[in-house]
Order: C-alpha cells, then structure tokens, then sequence
C-alpha cells in the first residue's frame, strides 16, 4: 500500500512537470507570436495611414491648383472693362496687353486665349508666341471647355476648371465667358466671347506640389499600375481620366519595422533559446522523474544486497500467481540452517556474501518458471506457477542446491536449509494463506535440519492443539517459582 502510494506521487509529480512545461512553452510561444503579429500590424496600420494621407494630399493639392486657376480666370473674366473692350475694335490689341503678353512668365498660367462666339480666336498666346490653331493645341477637346464656359453662373463661382491633355503636355485649364462683373439674366450667354486660362504641369509644377504638400517621388503619367504606385486622377470637363499623379508606396511602417528587425529577430532567437531550454529542461526533469520511478519501482520491490524480489515483490508476485487462478501454482519458503554461526565467527562480510551465493545458486538450479526472492536475513521463497516439478521435486532441487560447500575468500563453508512448502489446492485460496501454510510448514520443529515439508491440513490441528495446550498452562499455578513454566513444558511438549 504504501509503494503504490508513492508510486502515484511520483506520477503526478511527473504529470505536473509535464504540464508546467507545456503550459509556460505554450504561453512563451503564445506571447511571441502575439508581439510578432502587434509588429507587424503596427507596421501596416503606419503604412495604411500614410497612404491615405498622401493620397489625400495628392488630392487636396489638385484641387488648390484648380481653385487657383478658377479664381484667376473669375477675375478677369468677370470684369465690366473687359466685356466692353472685348465687344469694341481693339479687342485684339487689349487681350494681348491684358492677358496675351503675360503668358510668358506669369506664374499663374502660361496659355490665354479670347475666343469669338465663331470659335475663332480673337488672342491666343502660349509662353509668349501666338498660337495660331487653338483647338488643334488642346488635341481637339477645346469646344468641350468652351461649352462648359458658356453656361450662366448667378452665384459667380461656379468657374468650370479641369485637366486637358496638350502639344505641350497635360495642363490645368479653366474658361468663362467674358461678362459684366454682376450677373445679368437677360443677357445671351452663348453669344459672348471666352476667356481660356490654361497653366502646363511641368516637372517643376510636380516638384512644387511634392515639396509643398510632403510627397516623395511624385510623378507626372499617362497610365498607373495602382498594386505598384499611388495615384491621383487628373479628369478633364466630362469626368475621363486625362493622366495621373503617381507616387510610390512609402512605407514608414514597413520601413521603421525593417530597421527595428535585428532586434525583433535577436528577441526571437532569444526566445526560441529560451523555449528550447525550457522544452529541454522539461524533458530531462521527465526523464529524471521518470527514471527515478522506475528507480524507486525497482528498489520497492528488490532486495538491495542480492537482487532478488524482496518481501513486497515476492508478495505482489504470488497475488498475481493466485488472481491467475492456477491451481498448480506453489510456494515453497526456505531458510537457512548454520548461517548465524557463520556471522558470527567470520562477521557480516561474509555472511553478505554467502547470501548472495546462496541466490546465485538458486536461481542457477531453479527451472526458468520459478521466482525466487529474499525474505529478509537468511529467509528466501520460491514461487513456481507451473508443473514443470512437482513440490516435492523442487524442494529436493533446493536442497540439493545448497548441500555442496562455499567457498568464501578461501574459507570453505557449508550449511544446509530446511523447505516449507504450500500449494494453491482450490480456488479461493489468497497469497496471505499460502503464505501463511509455507511458514508453518517451514518452521515446523519435527523437520529437523536439511529436510523438507509439504503443507497439510494436519499441520494447522498441531498448531491448533499447541495453541491451546499453552493457554491451558498459562492457567495452571506454577510451582517453580522464577521458573517460565509454560516455556519448559513447551519444550517437554516439542521434544
């Protein structure tokens, strides 16, 4: 009882172990791969945000640009000198001193045109040098602008400004009709002359809007690859997509992430160090629990001086023999005649020895069916579970095993034994019984030495009778005063 319950110790404890282990690698690898994935999440959230943002500028910056432009053609075409002087016979002349000759370094646009009701240009400049087709510069798409300017504007704000691709390139350009500075409602509209104000997004136009509003590597182009660039759409008077804005993918997130890598990297490897350690102490802490069960298991039931199955063993063997039901299963217990004397004249030494000797010797002659354990001092067990000899013939094994002499640290020693045996005779029978017949047939005071006894019935009505002789002298008044009486008539009684 109390093997098994060190034995179940020792099974937790290895089961605790083994949890404890998992349980902390579990929550080690747990942590790391949640700060791996908040990294990286991080990482791309940045990355996100700043794309929007760009994108959001891009778009704002446009949108400054064409209100920019709106406001300066407003301005000058929303203008009552203008409208009278472009309906008199210096209209050329005024246009060209007015908004023609500026095109050559105004900032605000680089193209004027004054365009008659016929379509027919009355002024058409472009950096300074007439333009003589006006809509073959704007490839054709010039009478879109024009329609879109000639539509009445009450609030005055409603200037139409877009992107229109050129000879020269893609441009920003904004037209109105020129008309009296408030709004007239009776006024005909579609028969007043336009003023076309159009600025050209050159490379240096692009690098202002990159520098002013914080976007690098921005770009001017015809087409986009939207997986390997950003972009913002230049849309001309009927919403089509004239070019793009393009920028590329900046990535702070990533690039930050990229940077703080080596050390993310370094945690990582330091963390599967330490969960190797972790895993591998766990593992020898198994092993070692484990080994020092089987350890502890062995050591529990074997005998320390000769290896043989100790009392426990020898014990948990015969359950195993009688749970079996095998009806020819025996026990035959010895023990050792002349073996104090030996202890006593030559020391313990080699009495050790000449019990380990003695299970040499026993287990050597024993057939391979039996089991052979040490009791305890000079005291061994036999159990066989078959028939391969009856009891009697493996009592006799025994006693012939012993009788030939030892030789210990050149002393020749010899001693004999004396068998007990009990056999398992009907079902039923338990290991304390068949224990308990070996013992009383072994220690039976008859035998003698060197002699053997087989269990039966009759033994247990000798006791029974001794039993109650010696209870009835302990009754008796004892004559022999300081004598033990029921001692001395124990021994009249054995002799």
């Amino acid at each position: 009882m109390n093997f098994d319950f060190f034995r179940t110790k020792l099974k937790w404890r290895l089961a605790t172990v083994a949890a404890t282990s998992f349980i902390f690698v579990s929550t080690l690898g747990t942590l790391g791969y949640t700060v791996a994935g908040a990294f990286h999440y991080m990482a791309s959230v940045v990355d996100d945000i700043d794309d929007a943002r760009a994108v959001t500028a891009a778009k704002g910056a446009l949108r400054a640009l064409q209100k920019q432009l709106g406001a300066t053609v407003r301005d000058n075409a929303y203008w009552d000198d203008a409208f009278s002087q472009m309906s008199g016979p210096g209209a050329t002349d005024w246009a060209t001193e007015n908004w023609g000759s500026t095109t050559a370094n105004y900032p605000l646009y680089d193209t004027a045109m004054a365009l008659g009701t016929d379509g027919k240009p009355i002024m058409a400049y472009h950096k300074g040098e007439v333009v003589t087709d006006p809509n073959g510069f704007y490839l054709g798409k010039l009478a879109q602008v024009i329609d879109a300017a000639r539509r009445p504007d009450p609030g005055r704000d409603g200037v139409p400004v877009s992107f229109i691709k050129t000879q020269d390139g893609i441009a920003i350009i904004g037209a109105a009709a020129i008309q009296p500075s408030a709004f007239e409602d009776k006024l005909d509209y579609s028969a007043l002359p336009v003023l076309v104000f159009s600025k050209q997004l050159t490379p240096t136009v692009v690098a202002e809007i990159s520098a002013t509003f914080t976007i690098s590597g921005l770009a001017l182009q015809n087409t986009v690859d939207p997986l390997r660039a950003l972009h913002a759409e230049l849309k001309d008077m009927e919403g089509h997509d004239v070019g793009y804005l393009t920028w590329p993918h900046v990535d702070p997130g990533t690039t930050g992430y990229l940077r703080v890598r080596p050390t993310v990297v370094g945690a990582g490897i330091v963390l599967i160090l330490l969960l190797t350690a972790v895993g591998g102490a766990g593992f020898m802490a198994f092993r070692s629990i484990s080994s020092s069960e089987r350890r502890s298991a062995y050591e529990a039931k074997h005998d320390a001086l000769t290896g043989l199955l100790n009392r426990v063993g020898c014990f948990e063997q015969l359950e195993k023999a009688v749970q079996s039901n095998i009806l020819g299963a025996s026990l035959l217990m010895i023990d050792l005649d002349g073996f104090k004397p030996v202890n006593d004249a030559w020391g313990h030494a080699v009495g050790d020895e000449l019990l380990r000797s003695v299970a040499a010797r026993l287990v050597d002659h024993l057939p391979d069916g039996a089991i052979v354990a040490r009791l305890g001092g000079d005291e061994f067990a036999v159990i066989s579970r078959d028939q391969v000899l009856k009891d009697g013939a493996l009592a006799a094994r025994i006693l012939t095993s012993l009788s030939s002499p030892f030789v210990i640290g050149g002393r020749t020693i010899e001693i004999s034994c004396s068998v007990g045996a009990a056999k398992m005779s009907e079902p039923g029978t338990n290991a304390a019984e068949l224990l308990r017949r070996a013992d009383l047939a072994l220690y039976r005071k008859d035998m003698g030495r060197g002699r053997s006894m087989i269990y039966s019935p009759s033994l247990d009505e000798d006791a029974a009778n001794t039993s109650d002789l010696e209870q009835e002298l302990r009754a008796r008044p004892c004559k022999r005063p300081n004598k033990n009486c029921v001692s001395a008539t124990r021994r009249r009684h054995n002799a």
